[in-house]
């Protein structure tokens, strides 16, 4: 996609492993820059004169959902006002961080979720019930909608209803990180937000992560064999796991395996599995590969039959236990929550400086 349309936004979101040949950051950020500057001088992006409100909906064949396009303090990040659920790699938080900052925008929104309330999905209904601003058609399978809120009146009611509410990131952990560490470099008033899109907790559909080792030894095969032993496992045919549990896939044979204790799966089967038996000291180590989960687990078996190595599945988390785990300040590793439809990159461009 990114070599085969050269205004795709694709080319400004680069990372190491979309370029052909060894990059350093600089050049890579180099040429996102000017992938950007080509985009934008095109004319492909309409200034928006005066600051405003969007409602910004996403639909696919199975699912719709419509969110609040808006800034965000970074001191309600910084407070804990916005809260978060998932660890942060910190390397990963730098290099996003440096793209910000190097090229001053913020394309990619951050999600968030709210408590919903009658009235603020009244304001919803009624905002979508208007002539779109823009209308895209669907692009991987997804259409999206967007509205311009200008109106003083409903733009105040949309504010004093999100008063005080706790927004709940649900993707875009690192980008919140790598938001702060760019205002923190160049404080300003563009900086001093987030850009978010925050959505109706009822409207949202969560999906886990799959994992699998991308190499291991015999060793570490055995000493998973005898966990699934300790653990309880049982073998058969592939059984979608539920909450407490993990379906695991080791020589083409599935097993299901009880996670022991309280706490979330994703921390337990790290403690109780990976760690122990492949001999990691992180839950974001490189051997971990996660694949986003789908209803179809063959891709997974085909990927842990190729490395000879163990694929392990577990149960999504609701939205109530993500945010419970956020109200109790309870980290749970990279990628222990995936979110879909996402919001895409490049539908808005927020410039950071003036």
């Amino acid at each position: 996609m990114r070599l085969a349309n050269p205004l795709s936004f694709l080319n400004v979101t680069l990372s190491p492993e979309d370029v052909a040949e060894p990059v350093s950051n600089e050049q890579l950020l180099l040429l996102a820059r000017q992938s950007l500057d080509k985009i934008v001088a095109t004319g492909a992006f309409e200034t928006a004169a005066d600051p405003a409100l969007y409602l910004y909906r996403l639909r696919s064949e199975s699912h719709e959902q419509t969110g609040l396009v808006a800034d965000i303090p970074v001191a309600d990040y910084v407070s804990g006002a916005v809260r978060i659920h998932e660890q942060v790699r910190e390397r990963r938080a730098q290099l996003l961080g440096e793209h910000i900052f190097q090229l001053g925008i913020s394309s990619s929104p951050i999600a968030l979720a709210y408590r919903n309330t009658t009235d603020l999905a009244r304001l919803i209904e009624h905002g979508i019930a208007q002539t779109p601003t823009l209308s895209i058609s669907p692009d991987f399978g997804i259409e999206q909608t967007i509205w311009r809120i200008t109106d003083p009146a409903t733009v105040s009611q949309f504010q004093s209803r999100l008063k005080g509410q706790t927004l709940y990131i649900i993707d875009g952990h690192h980008r919140a990180a790598a938001s702060l560490a760019a205002y923190e470099r160049a404080p300003s008033e563009q900086s001093s937000r987030l850009f978010g899109v925050m959505f109706p907790h009822d409207s949202l559909r969560l999906r886990g992560f799959n994992r699998y080792i991308k190499q291991c030894t015999a060793g570490d095969l055995q000493r998973l064999t005898d966990a699934i032993g300790k653990l309880g496992g049982t073998s058969g045919l592939y059984q979608s796991p539920v909450c407490g549990e993990t379906s695991v896939y080791m020589a083409k044979q599935w097993w299901s395996v009880p996670l022991r204790g309280t706490g979330f799966d994703s921390q337990k089967l790290f403690d109780q599995i990976l760690a122990p038996c492949f001999k990691l000291t992180a839950a974001d180590a490189p051997d971990i590969v996660n694949v986003p989960a789908s209803d179809d687990v063959l891709d997974l078996q085909s990927s842990v039959e190729r490395a000879g190595s163990a694929g392990f599945v577990l149960a999504p988390l609701s939205i109530e236990q993500f945010m419970d785990a956020a109200d109790q300040q309870i980290l749970l590793p990279p990628k222990s929550t995936y979110f879909v439809p996402k919001a895409q990159s490049g539908v808005f461009l927020r410039y950071l400086r003036s």
